[in-house]
């Protein structure tokens, strides 16, 4: 049997596919014009050359094959959500070596990054507990 994986709307698709041809349909156009302002204005040149970078789609699929596509933090809570993000515990801001690290990213569903972006913001204090919890989820197996 074929590797499966679940597309943003909840279907089942095959693992190799982004999402599902209505799901790829209808956000295509709006997420590449959001991406495309955001990295022309916002992200900063070095990190971006990351993201263009061969490697980092060659780590960034062992994260999501590691993690089976499915949100790491809503698993620990028991519940079960596809990813939508690989997210780097410690930023590229704050130590670029990590980059490539595969053992300093993490799969999170949309609001599960945000709501960690949201405490990284917060406060120091509250961003080392945040990573540090991340840091502890890809260690073990999440037990559902």
């Amino acid at each position: 049997m074929a590797m499966m994986k679940m597309c943003r709307c909840g279907k089942l698709i095959d693992y190799y596919l982004k999402s599902c041809i209505e799901c790829e349909e209808l956000y295509s156009k709006d997420n590449r014009a959001k991406h495309s302002l955001y990295n022309r204005y916002q992200r900063d040149e070095g990190i971006q050359k990351i993201y263009n970078n061969k490697q980092w789609t060659i780590v960034k699929q062992r994260a999501e094959f590691r993690d089976n596509n499915l949100c790491i933090l809503c698993l620990s809570n028991k519940t079960i959500k596809s990813s939508q993000a690989v997210h780097h515990i410690i930023e590229l801001k704050e130590d670029i070596s990590k980059a490539f690290d595969l053992n300093n990213l993490i799969c999170l569903c949309e609001s599960c990054h945000q709501s960690v972006h949201n405490k990284y913001k917060r406060s120091d204090k509250l961003k080392e507990e945040t990573q540090s919890l991340l840091l502890t989820l890809i260690t073990k197996d999440v037990n559902i």
